[in-house]
């Protein structure tokens, strides 16, 4: 799976590609991704593999080719 990560001081981004992701499978290794991530935050990202899942749909309607997501001390949020 093909990722971009941009780790910066304060936050870090996370760009998943839409044509990476196949299924179920795939979606809990971006969950996996992201509480690794967050976890250097010390941030709990409240995020499950059905959010994943609906956060894809969403995006794939809107005509995107990836999603980001970005972490920070504040906590993780999703950006289609």
């Amino acid at each position: 799976m093909k990722i971009n990560l941009e780790l910066r001081e304060d936050e870090c981004l996370i760009t998943f590609y839409l044509n990476e992701l196949k299924g179920p499978k795939d979606f809990v290794k971006v969950l996996n991704i992201i509480e690794l991530v967050a976890g250097d935050f010390d941030v709990d990202p409240e995020m499950t593999e059905k959010d994943i899942g609906m956060l894809v749909e969403e995006s794939k309607k809107g005509g995107h080719t990836d999603f980001t997501v970005e972490v920070t001390e504040d906590g993780v949020e999703a950006i289609a």
